[in-house]
């Protein structure tokens, strides 16, 4: 649903005038007293019709204009934006702000909707929309709408050498790899990402936070909100800003580990930031189910990377059922709790509950943050580990109950 602020170009007030009419149950109201809301009952309006249509399906909605309450019916996104540094960093901010509101489920337009960013700006965009649950590149291109066209625009459209595509392969090298790269994490981070709506759902946390909320006696996080929280347990630290070589930043209190370097930190991070970078910390104790790289979601993993960075008295969950429809509310869900406990020797459980069955046919299990282990029990089996830059790697065919590790 777009538009339906309502929008309109050709009045001065571009919307509706406040003495048009609404029928709104028995009685007649003016659009003065509708004008806000009048986005919200759309949605709902397009949600209870797609109920009606296809009933044994979640309906997905996607709206521009909404009010207090609109999160119950679509998801949302931040409306047109430009290609710019400010608007990266005005996406960021945006994000997390909504989430806090109630509309979790939000997003930007990747790139900015209007103007053409160079291949820098679109990559470290579509990086932080990794992390937002609405991922979705969109530009006007060439296709303007309304009375006015800026004079910028006019001038890049009679421009042939000028490029409308936003493609992630649209820019060349080394761009490309790094827009694959990032895109492919997305995909890896799903299972993770579907959790954080499940405890969203259910608890009502939101899927991004601001670090104030992590540590709200930090004063510290209430002038810096370039950090967030992605779900509990992973902490996002985006490039918005152009031609960074090194980002530092302020780490909350307790253990993190860097996810693409696995290594330990505490207090503060000093990150070197080549394109293909996105600093990223995830806490000790978590266990992070990670799918494997796949061209769409209707594939079916046949296996699923355990990542477990070491820590002690962690709880994590992992949140799985079909995708589609409502058989979750009898129970065909799977829901993961693991327990992780380290004190130089590491114990990981691992309890389900629910009737769906997990498709994976193989668990990857990788191990972060211990020194080699002399032996791993695998529900009380022996099983024979590889160990490889600080992190112990094995596989197993089904589900555990709990692994124990003894250092050597």
């Amino acid at each position: 649903n777009d538009m339906n602020e309502p929008a309109l170009f050709k009045i001065d007030s571009k919307t509706l005038p406040e003495n048009v009419l609404h029928q709104t149950g028995k009685r007649q109201t003016s659009h003065a007293e509708i004008h806000n809301v009048y986005g919200s009952l759309m949605s709902q309006a397009t949600h209870e019709g797609l109920r009606r249509l296809q009933p044994q399906k979640r309906p997905f909605l996607l709206t521009r204009a909404v009010f207090s309450g609109g999160q119950k019916h679509a998801a949302v996104w931040t409306g047109d934006n430009a290609a710019s540094w400010h608007d990266l960093m005005l996406a960021n901010r945006q994000c997390q702000r909504l989430s806090i509101s109630g509309f979790s489920f939000c997003g930007t337009d990747i790139g900015g909707f209007a103007h053409t960013p160079d291949g820098e700006l679109f990559v470290r965009w579509l990086q932080l929309s990794v992390f937002h649950p609405l991922m979705r590149v969109h530009t006007q291109g060439a296709h303007l709408v309304g009375d006015d066209i800026e004079a910028e625009d006019a001038v890049q459209l009679e421009d042939p050498n000028h490029r409308v595509d936003q493609e992630p392969w649209s820019y060349g090298e080394p761009f490309t790899s790094a827009a694959r790269a990032a895109i492919e994490l997305r995909y890896q981070l799903l299972p993770y990402l579907y959790t954080a709506f499940w405890q969203h759902q259910k608890l009502g946390t939101p899927v991004l936070l601001p670090m104030s909320f992590i540590e709200p006696d930090e004063l510290f996080w209430a002038h810096h909100e370039r950090e967030f929280m992605f779900g509990a347990d992973i902490l996002v630290s985006p490039i918005i800003e152009q031609h960074i070589d090194y980002q530092q930043l302020k780490l909350p209190k307790g253990v993190w580990f860097g996810y693409q370097d696995n290594r330990r930190y505490e207090t503060e991070a000093t990150i070197k930031t080549d394109l293909e970078t996105i600093p990223l910390f995830v806490r000790a104790g978590t266990v992070l189910p990670i799918y494997p790289v796949m061209q769409h979601t209707k594939t079916t993993p046949e296996s699923i990377t355990l990542c477990i960075f070491v820590g002690q008295n962690q709880e994590s969950f992992w949140y799985a059922d079909t995708g589609e429809g409502y058989e979750y509310q009898t129970e065909n869900y799977c829901l993961s709790t693991f327990h992780v406990q380290f004190d130089g020797k590491l114990s990981v459980s691992w309890q389900r509950e629910g009737h769906f069955e997990l498709p994976c046919q193989r668990y990857h299990i990788r191990i972060v943050g211990a020194t080699q282990f002399a032996t791993v029990l695998v529900d009380n089996q022996a099983i024979e580990t590889q160990f490889e830059d600080g992190v112990t790697l094995f596989s197993v065919t089904k589900p555990f109950g709990i692994i124990m590790g003894t250092g050597k």
